[in-house]
């Protein structure tokens, strides 16, 4: 969606998030203006996380994920 020429990235650590990274996609996928980049830098998860990330990334081509460590 257009926001009048506005347009934003979002940068995000997580650490271990499988419970909380699906909910905030969600609400970052139901924004009307959607950011132009979403940088997903997991700095050693040994949950899910890397696996949701890959989903999430997958999905969408603005998603981007980084893993440090």
């Amino acid at each position: 969606m257009t926001g009048g020429g506005l347009s934003y990235a979002v940068v995000t650590p997580v650490w271990n998030e499988e419970e909380r990274l699906p909910v905030l996609a969600a609400c970052i996928e139901a924004q009307k203006l959607l950011p132009t980049a979403w940088i997903i830098v997991d700095t050693g998860s040994d949950d899910s996380t890397p696996r949701l990330l890959d989903e999430l990334s997958s999905r969408h081509s603005w998603i981007r994920a980084v893993e440090l460590g």
